[in-house]
Parts: structure tokens; C-alpha cells; sequence
């Protein structure tokens, strides 16, 4: 099916004569987007963006980036960054205008505003119910060496910067830009990059105006964890650290007020990897640059702060539970339900009629359908001969349903709360080190993690008073 795909992709790269498009677009404000063959003022990296005054004034103001990360002053930050991408496995077409790469992720939005197919990074305490802004994932751009540091203040051989595009709210409405930093160092010959190796794989452009298809066969896949986790080798429980500050986009017309996170660690790869992106940029580069590379030089921080934030996987503990969750998790979490709801009313729920299946509570919920229900409601299914109208079956029902959230919070409270302990120790154990960046960064990440754990253990207490709500309910109607 994959390679159906791609042969088809090809089909129409040929039809439309790919090699006399620009495959860059402008957003309303100047920002670079995909889709017009509109070719933008003339510059290059000669001076590695000393002259682009000449083709925007705005290049030669304030807030503009990138920055040595490391002069800005830093503090822990108060909210978490959260990311949430699916796995790509289809081909993404990469381009290159002469002066940067672009991998377009063109994928198709989930009817979810929420959501988008490509991933999204949010802004908030706690996913999804306290965020406060949301960006959708629209290209990666590729640079080299990097513009920002990484490590305490190194530049490394790569950096891929995520265009996101979003604003306020879950939604991601508004049309602001945040741009995701991710910095590549060269490993030792057994550490590779994934994500590195799956975003060339199929060949990378080497004539300007032109488009390659990357990511093309199996086992390539684009898995966004391994930008945004934590570094491999740490303990359980650890979580990446990004530093976020208002700049600009690195290349005219040097549009301000972008949001930027950068990975305070650099990742590595093979130098296979990271030669092929450098032959590839050098490949289309301006003759009158007299040396590799596609980097603007650091801009002048004036005052900028860096605020710390730790980043989390939104499709993990946080996310709701759904109908893709597996069968034998909310089973289990049923059965449980189920049976603390029986022992709590002395038995009644087994005695007032037929007992609930797990697979029969989980379709009553919602959490799959009936089978052979052909469009039958879950709760005709369950009911199963007992009376509908009941208000003793409605009550029993309901007090199952509270049971089940009620056991779900509890073990998220404590997954949560253990990893705020885990967080202190390593801020405990960075502090008695001396070293002010990693304790710096660990303490960020400890912050972040207790407030999720206040969070979890705000929500037990409030699930804790509606059980007993529901219960008390239910003793009533049991009494008459």
C-alpha cells in the first residue's frame, strides 16, 4: 500500500512539473507557508544574515532570532509543554527553495479542531481540560549548522526547526507561530537517529526549486517521541526540559513575536546523517556565500528572559480515556468498578437483577459497541431484562460509572504523584551537585510535575464526593 502511495505521488509531481514550483507560500503577516509559486525577494546566507536589512528592515530590529540561549536569564516555568503526534508512516515531501530544506506535512485534519493529523504542541497545567493555547504542526525545516545552542551554550552540526501554527485555547485558532528547536550532535557509530534517517530516506534535494519524497518504505517512520522525550539512559519518570522566549523568524522577512522552544539537549545521530542534509544544502547554496551552511549569525538578546518548561507526552496518562483505549485495561478497570459498587450496597447490585459483565459495563459506557448490536444501544444491551425505567438500575448504573472514573483517578493520582517524587530526587541530587544549569532545568521539570500531581489529587477528592453522592442515592432507594 506504501509503495502505492508513493508511485501515485510521483504521478503527480510529474504531471504538475514540480521542478518549476516553489513550494513555499506567505502567510498574511509575512510568515513562509506552502502552496503559491511566488518567489520571494532575492537573498542568501553570504553574510549570514548581516544584509537582509536590504530585503526587510524588520531583519535589523528587536526580538529577533536566534539567540545564544544560554546569555538569557532563565527561570522554571509555571506550565507544562505538552506534545501530541501521531506516528508517520507515509511519504512527506521534501523541498528546498536554494538557501533551506522543508519536509511539508501535509497530512489531512481530524475533524477534531483540537486535533491535527500532523500533531500538535500545547501550552497549559494539565491536558486537556487547563490549556491555554494549542499550535498544529505544518512543516520542519532543516538548518546547519544550528542556530541556537544547545548544551549550555554549543552550536551542533543540525537543527530542525517545527513550524507550528495556532493560538489561543485548545483549538488552536488564531494564527500565531510557534517553532519547536530540536538540536543533532554526531553519536558514537552505534547511536543513529530515527527520525534523522526516516526524514532523508528516498534522497533529499539537490537542485533548487525541486521536491523529493522522503520516508518512503518501511521500517521509516517519522516518531516525533525521540524529539520531544527524554534523553535515552535517564531515569524513569524524567522529562525533556525547553527553553521558550519570544523571537523571530530566522529568515526574511524576519516576522517577530514567534514563539520558540528550544530542547535544552542536543540529540545524536549517525554522521552519515548529518553529512547528507550538509551536502544537500551546500548543494543548492548561493556561489557568492564562500562557505557551507544555511545559519544566521545569533542576534542580540536585549534583555529576553528563557523560561524553563518540562515537556509531556499528551498521549499518555493525560489524555481521556476513549473508545481506542485497550480492551483489557478498561475491562479491568470495570470489573473493578463493578465490584467495590456490590460490596459498597451489600450485594444489591448483583441481587437487584442480572450483574454486569465487564464487557457489558464498557459497552454500556460507551467504551466499545455491542456486539452483534447492529445499531442497538449499549444500554438496552445491558439491561438485559431488567426494567429501564428503573430508578434503582439507573442509580446502580451511575454509581458503577462513578466507581470506575473514581478507580482510574486513583491510579493516575498515584503515577503522577510518583513521578513529582522522582522529579525531587533528581532536583535534590542536581542541587548537592553544583551544577546550576541541570538543577536549573530539574527544577523546572519537578514544578511542572507536582503541579500535575495537585491537579490528579484535586480531581480524586472531587470524584471521591461524587461516589459518596451517588452512593448515598442509591442507599435510599434501597431503603424503600
Amino acid at each position: 500500500m506504501r509503495s502505492e502511495m508513493v508511485a501515485l505521488s510521483l504521478l503527480l509531481a510529474s504531471f504538475v512539473g514540480v521542478n518549476s514550483k516553489q513550494f513555499v507560500s506567505t502567510h498574511a503577516d509575512g510568515v513562509q507557508l506552502r502552496g503559491s509559486s511566488r518567489l520571494s525577494p532575492a537573498w542568501d546566507y553570504s553574510s549570514h544574515g548581516n544584509n537582509w536589512y536590504q530585503v526587510n528592515a524588520q531583519c535589523n530590529g528587536v526580538q529577533q532570532s536566534p539567540i545564544n540561549v544560554s546569555e538569557a536569564w532563565a527561570s522554571p516555568g509555571s506550565t507544562t509543554l505538552f506534545y501530541r503526534f501521531p506516528i508517520i508512516d507515509k511519504p512527506v515531501a521534501m523541498t528546498t527553495d536554494g538557501r533551506v530544506l522543508r519536509a511539508l506535512i501535509d497530512l489531512p485534519e481530524t475533524n477534531n479542531a483540537a486535533e491535527n493529523a500532523a500533531g500538535t504542541i500545547s501550552l497549559g497545567n494539565y491536558y486537556p481540560a487547563q490549556i491555554t493555547h494549542t499550535y498544529k504542526l505544518r512543516r520542519i525545516e532543516v538548518h546547519t549548522p544550528s542556530e541556537h545552542t544547545f548544551n549550555q551554550g554549543q552550536r551542533v552540526p543540525l537543527e530542525l526547526q517545527l513550524v507550528h501554527e495556532g493560538g489561543d485555547g485548545a483549538d488552536g485558532e488564531g494564527g500565531h507561530i510557534a517553532i519547536v528547536s530540536i538540536g543533532f550532535h554526531a553519536g558514537t557509530p552505534e547511536q543513529t537517529s530515527r527520525f534523522l534517517d526516516a526524514l532523508r530516506q528516498g534522497g533529499l534535494p539537490n537542485i533548487t526549486g525541486t521536491q523529493t519524497l522522503v520516508n518512503r518504505q518501511s521500517p521509516a517512520e517519522l516518531d516525533f517521541q525521540e524529539l520531544f522525550g527524554a534523553k535515552v539512559g535517564t531515569p524513569s519518570g524524567s522529562l525533556a526540559s525547553f527553553n521558550q522566549y519570544w523571537g523571530s523568524l530566522t529568515t526574511p522577512p524576519c516576522s517577530v513575536n514567534m514563539n520558540w522552544f528550544v530542547r535544552s539537549a542536543s540529540i545524536p545521530a549517525s554522521r552519515e546523517a548529518i553529512i547528507d542534509f550538509q551536502d544537500a544544502l551546500m548543494a543548492v547554496s548561493s556561489l557568492a556565500q564562500g562557505h557551507a551552511g544555511n545559519d544566521r549569525e545569533f542576534q542580540q538578546v536585549l534583555g529576553r528572559n528563557v523560561t524553563v518548561l518540562a515537556a509531556k507526552d499528551a498521549n499518555s496518562k493525560d489524555a481521556p480515556l476513549g473508545v481506542n483505549a485497550t480492551f483489557e485495561m478498561n475491562a479491568g478497570a470495570a470489573q473493578d468498578a463493578q465490584q467495590a459498587a456490590n460490596t459498597a450496597l451489600g450485594g444489591l447490585l448483583s441481587g437487584g437483577g442480572p450483574e454486569l459483565t465487564a464487557q457489558e459495563e464498557l459497552q454500556y459506557h460507551g467504551y466499545m459497541a455491542p456486539a452483534g448490536s447492529s445499531g442497538q444501544s449499549a444500554a438496552t444491551s445491558v439491561a438485559n431484562g431488567v426494567t429501564q425505567g428503573s430508578e434503582k438500575t439507573v442509580c446502580l448504573q451511575n454509581l458503577a460509572m462513578a466507581y470506575e472514573e473514581l478507580a482510574a483517578s486513583q491510579t493516575r493520582k498515584k503515577t503522577e504523584c510518583d513521578a513529582a517524587d522522582v522529579a525531587e530526587q533528581a532536583y535534590l541530587a542536581a542541587k548537592a551537585a553544583g551544577n546550576d544549569p541541570a538543577s536549573l532545568q530539574a527544577a523546572a521539570a519537578r514544578d511542572s510535575q507536582k503541579a500535575l500531581c495537585t491537579a490528579e489529587t484535586d480531581t480524586l477528592a472531587a470524584l471521591t464526593a461524587q461516589s459518596a453522592s451517588e452512593k448515598a442515592q442509591c442507599d435510599a432507594l434501597k431503603a424503600k
